[in-house]
């Protein structure tokens, strides 16, 4: 937006060009309304009134036939319609004085055009004069004729006097009335707003527009727009913070190619778990115990899948065994997560009740890494898995440390908690200016409405540094139990 004002102030300027403005100076000496030596004459006259006086010698002045006169005398270089726009006559304050104001894109030009008008209107009114003179003169003479004819002495002498004032009006080569005070001088700097404060002006407002329409987008916004927003609207800790992870168009996203710094998240969450799994007693990892974790999110596209895969082979590179089973049946993704080749492993699983052995694929380069890859499921699927996954998680736990499942995303569709009997906990994943805030909200509630407490949050997409887990952790080999309260009433306070 700022660059879009700075280049229209650049347009602008560029079209506008420089423009000078000059300006002659008029003085008007209105004759008295009623003079019996002036009359027949067509002067600026004192009506009694010294705005409105003003005004009429104004107009007097900016006129067509004053246009006319001055584009003659210029050689027809500029029309009479240009010069008129051109021009402006206006009164300088309170005083008698006309300026006569002449705007060019040269300032010589100017100076030039503005002179060229005042003395065309000096030398109009002049002209006008010098008609109305010659023909009260000539009627005036013959009145005097017939006086002397009858011997009326008196009143030749004052038609004679009449005669004479006229001759001397005549003789000055002006209207007496109106008068050139100051010649227009050359302009030394261009009128009208300096480019610089334009530029200034179109930066301002670029700003200001920037800021409003950030201000309106965010009000409009039904994403989640920052950790904070999080963090009011579900209040949970944040076990981890994913910054954003940039692929090539077409490229598969999978665990070993992210970044160093996204891998180091996901070993601060895999140490998170141990830690917070190593606060009771109820879970022994060093026997037949393993940790199940369900892994869901607000909306679909929150990074659930990818934080489900990279957070297994951080949990196997920590020394675990680790199942990942694909819940989502509704858009199965995890073997692409994985990049392994689809398979409806679990469909397969639950028609023929196989053991799960038979079924899981292990990732390539990461032995301690098992996944049950699913296709999209029918609406018969989808009900069966959450009554067959219990015992299909005791399969998984007696091979086993740590089983993750996949699950659709709460804010849409409440599969998840039906796997609530089956699983220790439920970790969140949601990425900014992806997740909804009502699907954050729905996830929220449902969570809620049956007392359930998840673990904690995973912030995808944060710009955010990688920080340190909330809680400090243990070392591997105090690892012992799974700890965290389940239910929103054990929730400790914060």
């Amino acid at each position: 937006m700022i660059v879009l004002c700075l280049g229209a102030a650049a347009i602008v300027t560029s079209r506008l060009g420089a423009t000078y403005e000059a300006q002659a100076e008029l003085l008007v000496t209105p004759a008295p309304l009623y003079d019996a030596g002036l009359v027949g004459l067509d002067l600026i006259r004192d009506s009694g009134d010294e705005v409105r006086t003003m005004q009429t010698a104004a107009s007097v002045v900016h006129s067509p036939r004053t246009a006319a006169r001055a584009a003659r005398a210029l050689g027809g270089s500029t029309s009479v319609d240009q010069l008129l726009d051109d021009t402006e006559v206006d009164v300088v304050g309170q005083s008698n004085v006309l300026a006569v104001n002449v705007r060019a894109s040269e300032a010589q030009e100017a100076a030039r055009l503005a002179n060229t008008f005042a003395k065309a209107a000096l030398e109009d009114r002049r002209d006008l004069l010098v008609r109305d003179i010659n023909q009260a003169v000539g009627s005036l003479a013959a009145r005097r004729a017939a006086s002397l004819k009858s011997a009326d002495a008196r009143a030749a002498d004052l038609l004679a006097d009449r005669i004479a004032t006229l001759e001397d009006i005549k003789a000055s080569g002006r209207d007496p009335t109106l008068s050139l005070t100051s010649a227009a001088s050359v302009p030394n700097e261009p009128t009208g707003i300096p480019r610089a404060l334009i530029f200034v002006v179109a930066l301002l407002v670029g700003i200001g527009i920037a800021i409003a329409t950030a201000l309106a987008l965010d009000a409009l916004s039904t994403r989640l727009g920052s950790e904070a927003e999080l963090e009011k609207l579900f209040p949970f800790p944040v076990l981890a913070r994913v910054p954003v992870v940039r692929q090539r168009r077409g490229a598969q996203l999978v665990p070993w190619k992210m970044p160093s710094d996204a891998i180091e998240t996901f070993h601060t969450l895999a140490a998170q778990l141990e830690w917070r799994a190593s606060r009771v007693e109820s879970l022994d990892w060093s026997t037949t115990s393993a940790l199940t974790l369900c892994v869901t999110s607000p909306n679909t596209g929150d990074g659930k899948t990818t934080t489900t895969a990279a957070l297994a082979v951080a949990l196997s590179q920590a020394g675990h065994t680790v199942i990942a089973i694909d819940c989502d049946l509704r858009q199965p993704a995890l073997h692409s997560a994985f990049g392994l080749t689809s398979r409806d492993a679990i469909g397969e699983l639950l028609a023929a009740n196989d053991r799960l052995e038979d079924h899981l694929v292990t990732v390539p380069d990461f032995p301690d890494v098992h996944v049950l890859t699913a296709l999209s499921g029918d609406a018969g699927a989808i009900t069966d898995l959450p009554l067959r996954l219990p015992h299909l998680l005791t399969q998984a736990r007696e091979r086993a440390t740590v089983v993750l499942l996949d699950a659709p995303p709460l804010g849409e569709v409440g599969d998840a908690i039906r796997f609530r009997d089956g699983v220790d906990n439920y970790l969140l994943v949601a990425r900014l200016g992806t997740t909804r805030r009502t699907g954050l909200q729905a996830a929220r509630d449902l969570l809620s409405s049956v007392n359930l407490l998840p673990i904690g949050i995973v912030v995808n997409a944060t710009s955010h540094s990688p920080r340190p887990a909330v809680h400090p952790f243990a070392e591997p080999a105090a690892l012992s139990d799974w700890s965290l309260p389940r239910t929103w009433a054990e929730r400790p306070s914060h």
